[in-house]
């Protein structure tokens, strides 16, 4: 029994000194940074995130899930002093959205029925569905098939979002383990103190991170050599910033460098997180940066962030630079969530935007089918007005079995539709918007649909010129201008040096190829560019950021640089 006594002693001994120096180890001011800056992104993301996934998400990632919602808007304000917000608040009045949204996110279909009532004998009807990366509409009144636009892919686009978000959870990961593992014990202090938390006061442990110009240089050099020897991060960098894994090496490798000789400029940052009981739990946290700027000259900016007592997920943030302040406050209460983001300075409040938010679900059936009441409120105050808007949201969630699908042969691409019926559609589109929204300036669906197509295909080719302007750049000793030429419906499509025809490749770039056109890009990499798609024109000169789009013939369209000059 003795002999069992010393053992129990023993491993009683063990494992409360194993505690005391876990705790002790835990409790030092470079743990405490470790571990909040470990957790402070999780809880950000989740805390700006809003709600939960909710519902939807626990139904299953393969369930058909139907949604059948109805919307209603009121708009408040002093509609005595601003009569154009009364005018608009008349109109919501009277409106009322009903949607009912199919979707299979695993066979990539999704239905959209959905009626816009202006009155009890005026509505907007819209169809939409969604298959792969078509996109076909139908307005019962306008036209008697669904029109189809290709290259939108939501299915797609949501899979690379989900895996941008994972790449990026990496990254930051990633980034956080080399900061904290640059981090030297001389950068840190701690003491007991007490602060004051909403009126309540807190004992408390003050730990310290200081860090000057040379120390944040050492980080910085400490983290970009991690970056240089990690490929995932590299690769998902390269993926993030669309730019070539051999360019961001060399930036990177250009940056150490630049912090070997890095000026004598002093800026100085002081992050403290105070402390409590002994898990340590962080109650306060407060971030001062000393800029020393050669235009401004020497400016403080300060970030405060902690959790509201007595509130259930609640956190309030402020920002401090000079005498502008910048408050947001979040929190639960049953049931609801609210927002809060106010702007102001010393002398007063400037503005305030207020979001409440409240969600209410109820359980119908056994087999995952639930109502669910969604109400927002948005109040907008300045020193010049206030203006609120609420939006009452019900909901009807169930499981089904599959999508709808139009028949086949009501369906017909964008692309073979006659000028006749692009006419006619956008001649009755005219008639009905005027009819329903008589005070508001509109632009036809129809005609804005093509229209943003073929502007985001200009932007998107105006980009991929650039960026092969850079990568030609890097490789090429010499640059010369070069032509991308685009003729015969774009059946004939070329680079050209000076006028003269090369071998010169043409870029990689999305959306469908221009009928005509011409994109100069100079040895400096300024570009100017005209495309023609048959109905529209885009046009950027070198001065201009991007590319715009107007219904120019083509003759006016190339004028600058005729197709004639490249034969």
């Amino acid at each position: 029994m003795k002999k069992k006594g010393i053992i129990v002693a023993l491993v009683l001994l063990v494992i409360g000194g194993g505690g005391l120096v876990y705790l002790s180890l835990m409790s030092s001011p470079k743990a405490v940074f470790a571990t909040s800056l470990k957790n402070n992104y999780t809880q950000m993301s989740e805390m700006l995130g809003g709600f939960s996934e909710g519902r939807r998400a626990s139904m299953g990632d393969d369930a058909v899930i139907q949604s059948k919602t109805t919307m209603d808007f009121e708009l408040v304000g002093d509609f005595n002093e601003f009569p154009e917000l009364g005018e608009i608040n008349k109109f919501l009045e009277d409106i009322k959205l009903e949607y009912v949204l199919q979707e299979d996110w695993s066979a990539e279909k999704m239905f959209l029925e959905l009626s816009l009532l202006f009155s009890e004998d005026e509505s907007l009807d819209f169809n939409m569905f969604l298959e792969q990366d078509w996109m076909y509409v139908l307005f019962d009144e306008l036209f008697d098939k669904y029109i189809g636009f290709e290259g939108i892919d939501i299915f797609q686009d949501s899979k690379d979002q989900q895996e941008m978000i994972e790449d990026f959870d990496y990254l930051i990961d990633t980034l956080t383990d080399l900061v904290i593992d640059s981090f030297l014990d001389e950068y840190f202090t701690s003491e007991q103190t007490t602060i004051t938390i909403e009126g309540e006061e807190h004992n408390v442990t003050k730990n310290s991170l200081f860090l000057d110009s040379d120390r944040m240089n050492e980080i910085l050099t400490f983290v970009i050599q991690g970056l240089l020897d990690d490929d995932k991060a590299l690769g998902i960098l390269e993926e993030l910033l669309d730019i070539e894994k051999s360019e961001i090496v060399k930036e990177l490798e250009s940056e150490l460098e630049r912090l070997e000789n890095a000026s004598a400029i002093e800026n100085n940052l002081t992050y403290n997180i105070y402390t409590k009981g002994i898990t340590n739990d962080d109650v306060f946290h407060e971030i001062i940066i000393e800029i020393e700027d050669y235009w401004a000259g020497k400016y403080e900016v300060k970030l405060i962030y902690y959790a509201l007592p007595n509130e259930d997920n609640g956190h309030k943030f402020l920002l401090m630079v000079d005498d502008l302040i910048v408050e947001l406050i979040m929190y639960e209460e049953n049931g609801k969530r609210f927002y809060s983001i106010m702007s102001f300075v010393e002398r007063g409040q400037l503005f305030k935007l207020e979001i409440e938010v409240e969600i209410n679900e109820e359980e119908v059936t056994a087999q995952q089918e639930y109502n669910i009441q969604s109400n927002y409120k948005i109040n907008i105050d300045t020193a010049d007005f206030e203006m609120g808007l609420i939006i009452n949201v019900d909901t009807n969630l169930k499981v089904i079995d599959e999508v709808f699908e139009p028949e086949r042969g009501l369906l017909v691409k964008y692309d073979d539709l006659s000028e006749e019926d692009l006419q006619k559609i956008e001649e009755l589109m005219s008639g009905l918007l005027g009819g329903v929204l008589p005070f508001a300036n509109y632009e036809n669906p129809f005609g804005s649909a093509a229209k943003g197509a073929f502007e985001s295909t200009a932007r998107g080719m105006f980009k991929a010129a650039e960026t092969e302007f850079y990568r030609r750049a890097l490789t090429d000793a010499a640059i010369e201008d070069v032509y991308y030429v685009f003729k015969d419906g774009g059946a004939e499509t070329y680079a050209s040096l000076t006028g003269e025809l090369s071998d010169v490749e043409v870029f990689e770039y999305y959306g469908s190829t221009p009928e005509n056109g011409v994109i100069h890009v100079k040895t400096n990499g300024d570009i100017r560019m005209w495309l023609h798609d048959g109905r529209y024109c885009a046009t950027k000169d070198f001065m201009d950021t991007l590319p715009t789009v107007n219904d120019d013939p083509l003759p006016i369209c190339e004028q600058e640089m005729p197709l004639s000059m490249f034969e």
